[in-house]
């Protein structure tokens, strides 16, 4: 046990002594009629509660706890302390602020304690889903964070009121302080009341609440983290709640496994029962409910951060597949795979500190949907015997003349003259009379049908023999160079070509 946790314990060692003696009525009472009642000075302290129950103004509030009346005055102290404790945000705030209490609990343990516990259960009460509902998102976001700002840091005051023995008389006598018993504690922090205003209901809400709290190791800081926790296990709005509360109590109230009980609180022996024997403020028992029931709401955490992650797979596998299928995914559809995403990595990060907190391992989630219908392309083929068979199924070529038909092809550019291989060109649509003009006219075939050339297909004078053609008879290049389609167009309309000719 280090320095710092020894002293810590002493601390918390002489906090208990006093506060469960001013529970017992045990502590020494002041002479009241030595202190000053000037209303300014009275008036005074109440603003400097309200303002802060911290380290700044803890020398000047505890010296006036002992200074002025402030019997008259507890009903206004009691909200402006609730207020003041508000502002604390270090560790050596909330210790400064749980001296002022005790100092004023040592004075008012009916009048002030346990109606600044009242006030403490109302605001740690869980939100109303169905209100939030009603809410706009901003307004929604708004309140919320508001709201953890709030419980978060009247749920260390809680924690810490209990390891300093301040909510002793609630959680052990057995009536009770001022009629804030457990069952009464418990009801206060809890906000799904009995519906409908039937007396049946009312009273089975109170007799299971009467016989919850009978059970051995509960107490006010396990009912305020039942009500705020179990009752969000479908949304877990609170997880940084607990998150918060386990980072600060882990050692005290052992959270983790792996955690000494010998360094928590429960080993402190600094109440006394009526026997003489000693008793904790802080039981093993309820260490044990305590831890239980935030690992309960981690497992809860991570079931929901699966159903999640599944659910973002699922979204992404639809709007890839609307992309592959229609080459477009709409708007509202990528709004909402992105604000899944969101909530998806607030939840994952939140689950992430919880579990370090607490000491466990952090959950791993992959992008897969869990099935095997993907779309994509398969690269890989079956393999052993399957192979084989495989192959000759699907074999491209039948047999080998069927591979060497198609691979097996001719270059004709290489076998052909290029003569043979052009391609006509039609007659421009300008055409003008002057080529008509360059067509030899009826009488000249007559005269010219007695020997038909070559290169006259057309002539009266019959069939041309193929064989009599020579190939230096065809003058017509099919395959022009680019200066010479002029030429192939006006030679296109001489009879001496080739095609004609067959």
């Amino acid at each position: 046990m280090d320095e710092s946790t020894l002293k810590r314990r002493e601390r918390l060692q002489a906090l208990q002594r006093a506060n469960v003696d001013s529970w017992r009525g045990q502590a020494p009472k002041l002479d009241s009629a030595g202190l000053d009642t000037n209303m300014k000075k009275n008036t005074g302290f109440i603003k400097r509660c309200k303002a802060s129950m911290g380290q700044d103004s803890a020398a000047q509030l505890l010296r006036e706890v002992q200074l002025l009346r402030l019997d008259k005055y507890v009903s206004e102290i009691v909200p402006a302390a609730a207020e003041g404790l508000l502002r604390c945000k270090t560790s050596s705030d909330f210790q400064a602020a749980m001296d002022i209490i005790a100092a004023l609990h040592a004075r008012f343990p009916i009048q002030f304690t346990a109606s600044l516990i009242r006030v403490l259960l109302k605001s740690l009460s869980p939100p109303g889903v169905a209100a939030l509902a009603a809410l706009s998102p901003e307004q929604r976001e708004r309140d919320e964070q508001g709201r953890l700002s709030r419980q978060k840091t009247l749920l260390r005051v809680v924690g810490e009121m209990h390891l300093s023995g301040l909510l002793w008389g609630v959680d052990s006598l057995p009536a009770g302080v001022d009629g804030l018993d457990r069952a009464a504690a418990f009801t206060l922090s809890h906000t799904v009341q009995a519906s409908g205003g039937a007396s049946s209901n009312q009273g089975k809400f109170a007799a299971k609440v009467k016989d919850m709290v009978q059970q051995p190791g509960h107490c006010v800081t396990l009912g305020v983290l039942q009500n705020l926790l179990l009752s969000d296990r479908e949304h877990h709005l609170s997880i940084i709640l607990a998150t918060a509360f386990a980072r600060v109590f882990r050692v005290e109230f052992a959270l983790t496994d792996a955690e000494q009980l010998e360094d928590s609180a429960c080993t402190i022996d600094a109440v006394f029962a009526k026997d003489g024997s000693p008793e904790q403020v802080v039981s093993m028992e309820s260490c044990k409910r305590i831890r239980g029931v935030l690992h309960d709401y981690l497992d809860s955490a991570v079931s929901h951060l699966e159903t999640m992650n599944h659910a973002l797979a699922q979204m992404r596998r639809s709007a890839d597949e609307k992309l592959f299928s229609k080459g477009i995914v709409h708007a509202e559809a990528k709004e909402r795979v992105e604000k899944h995403a969101k909530s998806f990595g607030r939840l994952s990060e939140s689950v992430t500190m919880l579990c370090e907190a607490l000491g466990r391992t952090p959950p791993h989630f992959d992008d897969s949907v869990g099935d095997e219908s993907q779309l994509g392309i398969v690269f890989d083929g079956p393999g052993d015997a399957a192979s084989a068979s495989a192959s000759r199924q699907y074999k491209q070529w039948q047999d080998e003349e069927e591979r060497s038909l198609y691979e097996s092809i001719l270059d004709l550019q290489s076998l052909l003259p290029p003569s043979m291989l052009a391609i006509r060109r039609k007659k421009p649509k300008g055409a003008t009379d002057a080529d008509k003009d360059l067509r030899p006219s009826a009488a000249q075939d007559a005269e010219g049908s007695e020997q038909p050339s070559a290169g006259e297909p057309g002539s009266s004078g019959g069939a041309v023999d193929i064989d009599d053609i020579n190939e230096d008879d065809i003058n017509v290049d099919l395959q022009p160079e680019i200066g010479d389609l002029d030429d192939a167009d006006d030679d296109a309309g001489e009879p001496n070509n080739a095609l004609g000719l067959l």
